[in-house]
């Protein structure tokens, strides 16, 4: 091969080679823009990824932080709670040993010389006079509502018979001598519903009172349908009652308490004038819807008079037994007691007669009324 032949051929060859070394290096900065391209695409997403992350887990260790304080401000609270009613809890037993002590429970007989004055007395102040009609009836309804009517030495005792019972027992001192009073009690059965056997005897109580001659209603105040207060005069005996009345309505039994009052403050004794004073109660107990049964029982202290309690032959005297005519003091007890017994027959048979009509009436008219 010439020279010039060779030459030719070197510089084509050469050509050649740098042709494809530019375009190697044209590929390699194309791809070097593609990478660098890449590359920052991935980074902004990173960071976006990145980002979101954080975002996300900032808001998780929130919720995390919220939910924890949470926690803790409501076991705080639970535990305030759980304070509160703990010192609640002892207050209410404290007052309740306090008022325990204060008010002791209804005297019966054997101790009425122990009962306080406020127990017994009807203030005059209107304000007090007003809480008193309330709080003397609640005294002696809360002392039977334990029980529904069943009270141990002062009613009935906790049985579950509905036999038909009629019962006076005077009562004693311990000496066997004087009078402290007389407890009566009676059970038996009504034919018709216990709310219209109730509403019934509770509608004839004062009717029954204008109907005896010999009894003089002086003074009658009514509250709120379910309260009254009557003050009546005996001209026969000389007997004067100031006597609360008032109704409970349960869903299951009427609870009727009544309170004799010793003193009411707008009306002192008069001299001469004997005034009885104890408490009682009916409850009319569901048994069926048209059968009710009745329990009553009435604690009567002795009297009182001007100058102070009745004296056993003046006690006597109202029963119309002479005690000087009997050498035995115990033959006068049992007189007393017979006589108590066949005036609270007497008294249980009128009742029962008059509610009776009464029912009779109420039926009547609904009938009327349909």
């Amino acid at each position: 091969m010439d020279p010039a032949t060779k030459r030719e051929h070197d510089t084509r060859r050469k050509r050649e080679y740098r042709a494809m070394k530019r375009q190697e290096r044209d590929h390699c900065c194309y791809l070097i823009y593609y990478l660098e391209d890449r590359l920052k695409q991935k980074q902004i997403h990173q960071g976006k990824t990145t980002q979101q992350s954080t975002i996300l887990e900032q808001f998780w260790r929130h919720r995390a932080d919220r939910s924890f304080q949470e926690r803790c401000e409501s076991t705080a609270e639970n535990h305030k709670l759980r304070d509160h009613v703990r010192r609640h809890g002892t207050l209410l037993r404290a007052l309740h040993q306090w008022v325990s002590v204060l008010q002791p429970p209804i005297a019966l007989p054997d101790n009425i010389n122990h009962m306080p004055w406020l127990q017994t007395t009807l203030l005059a102040d209107p304000v007090a006079r007003h809480v008193g009609y309330e709080w003397l009836t609640d005294r002696v309804y809360h002392s039977i509502a334990r029980t529904g009517g069943a009270v141990d030495g002062g009613g009935f005792l906790a049985t579950s018979s509905i036999d038909d019972v009629a019962q006076v027992d005077v009562v004693l001192d311990d000496a066997k001598w004087d009078i402290l009073g007389l407890f009566s009690r009676q059970q038996r059965t009504v034919l018709a519903p216990f709310q219209v056997a109730a509403d019934s005897l509770w509608a004839d109580q004062g009717r029954q009172l204008h109907a005896k001659c010999l009894v003089s209603v002086t003074q009658a105040v009514e509250l709120d349908g379910c309260l009254d207060y009557t003050r009546t005069h005996n001209r026969h005996l000389g007997t004067s009652f100031c006597t609360l009345a008032r109704r409970y309505n349960l869903h299951d039994r009427v609870v009727m308490v009544y309170v004799f009052l010793r003193e009411d403050e707008c009306v002192p004794l008069q001299g001469g004038e004997i005034r009885p004073h104890g408490f009682g109660f009916n409850v009319f107990h569901h048994i069926t819807d048209h059968v009710t049964l009745l329990r009553s029982s009435m604690h009567h202290f002795t009297p009182v008079t001007p100058d102070g309690p009745l004296l056993f032959d003046q006690t006597a005297a109202l029963f119309g037994i002479d005690a000087a005519s009997s050498d035995n003091r115990n033959t006068t007890i049992v007189r007393i007691e017979q006589e108590a017994t066949r005036h609270f027959d007497a008294r249980g048979k009128d009742m029962a007669k008059s509610l009776h009509a009464q029912l009779t009436r109420t039926e009547a008219r609904v009938a009327n009324e349909t």
